[in-house]
């Protein structure tokens, strides 16, 4: 019969994993937000107007959301 508390350790390794991909994820789409606003107002700086661009199919950046940048993990261990 396994141990409880090895089990429940597991459980917990496999929580903080997923946890962990989560919060990549969401710097990696914190990035992509910022990447795509300067590239958004690259075009505008180009010409392109707003009309222009959504009528393409593209994404006014104000609908983004404006995500919150996280801390690094070893900045908040002491």
């Amino acid at each position: 019969m396994p141990d409880p508390v090895d089990t429940l350790l597991a459980q917990q390794h496999d929580r903080t994993a997923v946890v962990r991909d989560l919060g990549a994820q969401q710097d990696n789409l914190t990035a992509a937000i910022d990447a795509y606003r300067t590239a958004w107002r690259a075009a505008t700086s180009a010409g392109w107007t707003k009309r222009d661009l959504t009528r393409a199919g593209m994404i006014d950046p104000s609908r983004l959301p404006r995500a919150a940048r996280r801390q690094a993990d070893n900045a908040t261990e002491e």
